[in-house]
């Protein structure tokens, strides 16, 4: 069995709820180790700094490394929570943030059980008394069978597809092999399960971004509702510019604008043309503003309203570096494009007031 430490002393009150186990893995010339941390205290309790560090200090010390991989049983990994049953989360919806928790919770463990199980068999075949005997199907029937259908179980986990293939193919040829033949498909079931991994590939977004991503109604609740049309182009945008692809965020912000530049020119009686410059569209907008009502108090708010507009579109075209709407730039950097989604929001909002 796999040594295990129990915190004590500060971390008294953890004693019975905190293990730490360690797995060396024994894989080529090189050692992979697997840590399965368990935290089985509720989801309210705190940890102090010292006990924190007391967790970190039982993780390093190698005095609690299980070194030898054959004294290690299937069921020291059978117990991995109830997350299992549910779907991976990337897979359920694909095309959408995971968090590095979800990762670890649905992956870490699966992964330091599939190698340790393939170190278990191919260090228990290669033993002298073992490399020069033929297998049978008997393999399948005591503690080695176990390992091996544990192994078929996570590659399924990790949905490793061709590696399965592989193990199927070993399962269904076992009395063909000698034990030393078997140590050696198993070491190419493990270079095939690493070459496999290598193709499941997540992408990075900083946190710092990530509401880019997220955010249902970055533009707000009032946008949403007035401009449905426009929710996939903002969407869009924000994917983009988490994703680090800005010129492609404000193609996105170019269609929203042509779509509100529209409707407030509606609003106040004015034809657009497709040809339009930034200043000829400003110039068109500004002459129905300044024969705009003051007399009531409603009529300075509604007048102030699309002056404030008419202000914010002259702050998008400094940002937008080309003088026709309908056409970007070649290119914009994050502080650019940055510049471009938030005041693109800001006369979005300000829009939806008097629509």
């Amino acid at each position: 069995m796999c040594k295990t430490r129990r915190l004590s002393g500060d971390c008294e009150f953890l004693s019975s709820s905190v293990v730490v186990q360690w797995t060396m893995l024994r894989f080529r010339n090189f050692h992979v180790l697997g840590t399965v941390l368990a935290l089985r205290c509720p989801s309210t309790a705190i940890l102090s700094r010292k006990q924190r560090a007391i967790i970190m200090v039982a993780m390093f010390d190698h005095s609690t490394v299980c070194d030898r991989a054959d004294r290690i049983a299937p069921a020291d990994f059978a117990d991995r929570g109830p997350w299992l049953a549910s779907p991976l989360p990337w897979e359920a919806t694909p095309f959408r943030l995971v968090s590095l928790l979800d990762m670890l919770e649905f992956r870490a463990s699966a992964f330091a059980d599939l190698f340790t199980g393939m170190t278990v068999l191919r260090n228990e075949v290669l033993r002298p008394d073992m490399a020069l005997r033929r297998c049978t199907k008997e393999f399948f029937e005591g503690g080695l069978g176990e390992w091996f259908s544990k192994i078929e179980t996570e590659c399924k986990t990790l949905d490793l597809t061709v590696t399965l293939e592989l193990a199927s193919t070993i399962r269904q040829d076992i009395d063909q092999y000698t034990g030393a033949y078997l140590g050696d498909r198993l070491g190419q079931l493990q270079e095939r399960a690493v070459h496999e991994l290598k193709t499941k590939l997540f992408l990075f977004v900083p946190s710092t971004v990530a509401k880019y991503y997220q955010d249902k109604n970055p533009f707000g609740a009032d946008v949403d509702a007035k401009f449905p049309q426009l929710r996939k182009d903002i969407a869009e945008a924000g994917k983009c510019f988490a994703l680090d692809r800005h010129t492609a965020a404000v193609f996105h912000l170019m269609r929203v604008l042509e779509s509100g530049v529209g409707e407030f020119a509606k609003k106040l009686g004015v034809t657009l043309d497709v040809k339009d410059t930034w200043g000829n569209i400003l110039q068109k907008i500004d002459a129905p503003i300044k024969s705009l009502l003051r007399t009531s108090p409603a009529e300075k708010e509604y007048r102030e309203a699309c002056q404030g507009l008419s202000s914010g579109l002259n702050s998008i075209k400094e940002a937008w570096r080309n003088p026709t709407m309908h056409e970007i730039a070649a290119s914009y950097d994050e502080e650019e494009a940055l510049d471009i989604w938030n005041l693109t929001g800001m006369f979005m909002r300000r829009l939806a007031k008097i629509l």
